[in-house]
């Protein structure tokens, strides 16, 4: 499955990782997910690998956190998480 980020890059979810989303997060939805890519609050590029880029939409009290690869255009996880993740800011949404 391919989703676009607001940028419009062309992102990767293969079925295996929706497999691990769905049995890990299973408060995680494709509607979720698409709507943090297309409509982020928050991009922070991870303060481990500058490859990654966490993507966060506010819902509520928490964030729902999009992880992907940049350079290989792949999702890697979804999750809820009650704070920004590590890292240094790159885009705040207006």
């Amino acid at each position: 499955m391919k989703i676009k980020d607001i940028f419009g890059n062309e992102l990767s979810l293969p079925d295996e990782r929706i497999k691990h989303i769905n049995e890990k997060h299973p408060e995680i939805t494709l509607a979720l997910i698409k709507a943090s890519l297309s409509n982020p609050d928050y991009i922070v590029v991870s303060s481990i690998d500058e490859h990654i880029k966490i993507y966060h939409k506010k819902k509520g009290k928490y964030y729902i956190v999009v992880v992907i690869n940049i350079d290989k255009k792949l999702i890697i996880t979804s999750y809820t998480s009650d704070k920004l993740k590590k890292g240094d800011i790159e885009w705040i949404k207006n």
